[in-house]
């Protein structure tokens, strides 16, 4: 094709050049004549001459300027021809109201094939807004040349469909394109006007009549058009379409039977005889699609880390960055989220949305699994008329549950299916993005996460503790006094987005609240601050299956094992709270300890007391808890605790009595609890691997029953004991657990006679003594005090667990 351009500028040139110096010789000659008849001086005929030259001269510059830009922009709109994707439509556009004949024809063509693709990538990859497209495609509907009235409207009949709203306001020069003399355009004018029909059903009476018209048109191909953009219309449909089941064009009969499928509800007929056309008069575009919102990152407060991942992940290859173009990478389709409740999935999938610029479709896994297929298919559907576009599909594994299930339903594994194959046949042309949200994503199925699904997982943790500020910041709007940061940042310690969003609102409230009562104006204080989050944290408990909030406790609780104290300070707490100096010399946070000892010396007291000194997040729960009688369900009992600690990092997990989990495979266990230690063992390796801020505290009394696979380095590498108290711990464990009034107690006695004594028998002992004193009181019959004498004998009264007295 650049050879045969190439031979046609030089013979345009050539033809310019040779008509120039017919007109030259010429004007030379009539010239001439002038000049001897007028006798003329030399002076005055050689200025007149110069003159009529530089005429010339300019004239014929400016024929061949012109020829060169003609014949570039045709050059250009047979490469974009070539090409013929929407992105070269997209560059089409500028081309529609050129001058030149075939240049209009070309691009005209090369804009209607971009839109039979999707409009919404002609959108995505121009320079113009929606209403310029729309209006330069409009005027185009009365062009000289007939190609390019024709693919003009091909273009309109594909944007009214996925931009009626747009449309809509270039009714009239629309509708007066069905009544012009070209049957080609009325057959796609009609088909848009059924497009609008199906968007404003409350408009359809200001296109009946020319529908009706169209209905008796020469051509079938119109009356067909006419018939189906009928079917959209509420109501009944006019007497003359009946008529037109007998029409001798079978094209016609089917449109007739078409239109009337489509009052009967079938919202899929007309795609089957035209394209480009809606889905039906109650289309679900107005309730799924939204424009692109009207959020981007600037509103998600902190994060930056997530964010970052999603401008690499996903922004900058569906954006159609150059260098990932070069390499040929593009935006993954399919992008799970995952982490806890609350943590602003969904709020972050809409900014997402608007930080790209393109259309937002979302529903809520629940709804889908209500309405079953219908609306699945209906959501991928309008995603493809509307790209680019991001489908986001909340609570996913609603509906997309492993199907290996003992409880899934037949209608549930169908519905698995129809999402499975819906995600793949979203291909690297399509400019669409589905991302789903759980907080549980070891219910998905497994086909689910495979390469061209979900094949990208993306953490959105609980925001860290600049985030929680940043987040309470900006839902904050009234006025506030100055608060104590460090002290709001260890409060909120494990609260996701909603809830500094709920501390915000109630902190407000308190402060309006007073306003109102006392009629002076008011601030939200450092009270009212505290107090809601102490509202909140009490009213929730739990932040999910297992995660509890941070313990009311600490070290200080823990009477005396100052040893055992120094050595968790030592193993996991200074790794966690100065991380700058473990780093510096490669050392990172021991994830596996194993406290072990008799029963009854505190173990789990003082896992409890570590959480509270640490002001994490704590899980605790027996192995028991973790146990199911099906094959599989203990594994991923274990499998989703973990996945709860890493999602609340920093995050201290508890497991009393680990025994009952890690004993010795070589043992007789069944294949579920061989699975379960399997799967405990992976997700303790996976923890050294990944250098998480999790610490895994198991406790035991049989240290000899643990499995050694368990005790490796990498796992539970680090064995303390948890001794029973010394003389000393036994005398300050009984001071602090007696709170009744005392005479003459001699602690050097009891701490002598309480030798084999663990922390729950000195308890029971110092309870068992105030009840003494407590039923003289009672009967006055003795001293209200607890005596030496009452200690002593429910000392005697108590077996000691080590039975060393």
């Amino acid at each position: 094709m650049s050879a045969n351009w190439s031979d046609r500028k030089v013979i345009r040139l050539g033809v310019g050049l040779v008509l120039c110096s017919v007109v030259v010789i010429i004007g030379q000659g009539i010239f001439d004549t002038l000049i001897d008849q007028f006798a003329v001086s030399t002076a005055a005929k050689s200025a007149v001459v110069a003159v009529i030259s530089v005429l010339l001269l300019i004239i014929f510059y400016f024929y061949i300027i012109r020829t060169l830009w003609n014949d570039r922009l045709r050059k250009r709109a047979y490469e974009l021809q070539e090409r013929s994707t929407p992105e070269a439509g997209a560059e089409a556009i500028s081309l529609l109201g050129r001058r030149d004949r075939r240049v209009r024809t070309v691009a005209a063509a090369v804009v209607a094939n971009g839109c039979r693709v999707a409009p919404g990538k002609v959108v995505k990859q121009s320079s113009k807004d929606v209403e310029t497209i729309v209006v330069r495609l409009v005027r185009r509907l009365t062009d000289s040349v007939h190609d390019v009235r024709a693919n003009a409207a091909v273009s309109v009949k594909f944007f009214a469909r996925d931009y009626p709203e747009t449309v809509i306001e270039h009714a009239d020069p629309i509708r007066n394109t069905l009544t012009a003399s070209d049957s080609s355009v009325q057959t796609d004018a009609a088909l848009a006007v059924g497009n609008l029909i199906a968007a404003f059903p409350d408009r359809a009476d200001e296109f009946r009549e020319p529908l009706s018209e169209l209905c008796s048109d020469e051509d079938p191909e119109v009356r067909a058009a006419a018939c189906v953009a009928f079917g959209y219309v509420p109501g009944a449909n006019p007497a003359d379409l009946n008529e037109l089941s007998d029409d001798p064009s079978p094209l016609v009969t089917e449109a007739v039977a078409v239109a009337q499928a489509m009052s009967n509800g079938d919202p899929h007929a007309a795609s089957q005889l035209f394209a480009g056309v809606a889905t039906g008069r109650s289309t679900t575009q107005a309730d799924l699609v939204e424009d692109s919102p009207d959020l981007d990152f600037d509103d998600v407060a902190g994060m930056e880390s997530l964010k970052e991942t999603l401008r690499r992940q996903i922004i900058e290859p569906f954006s159609g960055n150059d260098v990932y173009e070069k390499y040929g990478v593009a935006a993954n389709s399919g992008v799970l989220f995952h982490g806890p409740p609350g943590t602003g999935k969904t709020h972050i999938s809409k900014c997402l949305a608007g930080e790209i610029g393109c259309q937002y479709v979302s529903i809520d896994g629940g709804s889908i699994d209500q309405q079953r297929g219908d609306l699945m298919t209906q959501l991928f559907e309008d995603a493809r008329r509307n790209q680019p576009c991001l489908v986001f599909i909340d609570e996913i594994d609603a509906i997309a549950a492993d199907r290996s299930g003992i409880h899934q339903r037949p209608e549930d594994t169908k519905l698995v299916s129809q999402l499975l194959s819906e995600l793949s046949t979203i291909g690297n042309e399509d400019d669409i993005v589905v991302i789903g949200a759980t907080n549980d994503p070891d219910r998905m199925d497994d086909a689910m996460l495979r390469t061209g699904r979900f094949d990208s997982k993306i953490h959105v943790p609980p925001p860290d503790a600049e985030a929680r500020v940043a987040i309470f910041d900006q839902h904050m709007d009234a006025p506030i006094d100055a608060i104590d940061l460090g002290q709001f940042k260890r409060k909120t310690e494990g609260f996701v987005a909603s809830d500094m969003v709920e501390i915000a609102r109630r902190a407000s409230v308190k402060a309006a609240t007073r306003e109102q009562e006392t009629g002076r104006e008011s601030v939200v204080t450092e009270s009212d601050l505290f107090d809601a989050i102490e509202e909140i944290t009490s009213q929730q408990g739990m932040t999910g299956s297992y995660v509890q909030r941070s313990p009311d406790m600490d070290f200080s609780d823990v009477v005396g094992a100052d040893e055992l104290k120094a050595r968790l300070r030592r193993t996991i707490i200074d790794p966690l709270t100065q991380p700058e100096f473990h780093e510096e010399y490669g050392l990172s946070v021991e994830n596996g300890v194993l406290l072990h000892g008799p029963p009854g010396t505190g173990k789990t007291y003082v896992s409890q007391c570590l959480a509270g000194e640490l002001d994490c997040s704590f899980i605790s729960v027996k192995a028991n808890d973790l146990v199911s009688k099906w094959i599989g369900e203990g594994a991923k009992n274990v499998g989703s605790m973990f996945e709860e600690a890493r999602q609340n990092q920093p995050c201290l997990v508890f497991i009393d009595e680990i025994d009952a989990l890690a004993t010795d495979r070589s043992a007789h266990q069944s294949k579920s609890e061989r699975q379960m230690v399997n799967q405990f063992l992976a997700e303790l390796s996976q923890l050294n691997d990944d250098n998480e801020d999790v610490v895994v505290i198991g406790t035991t009394n049989k240290v000899d029953d643990i499995d050694s696979a368990m005790l490796r380095t990498g796992r539970f590498s680090e064995l303390i004991e948890v001794p029973p108290p010394d003389a000393d711990s036994r005398t300050a464990l009984f001071d602090a657990s007696l709170t009744a009034p005392t005479d003459g107690l001699s602690l050097d006695q009891i701490g002598a006679m309480t030798e084999g004594f663990v922390a729950s028998d000195i308890e029971h002992a110092a309870e068992l003594a105030a009840r003494k004193a407590m039923r003289r009181a009672k009967t006055e019959t003795g001293p209200e005090e607890v005596t030496q004498q009452d200690v002593i004998e429910s000392i005697n009264e108590i077996q000691a667990s080590l039975d060393k007295r």
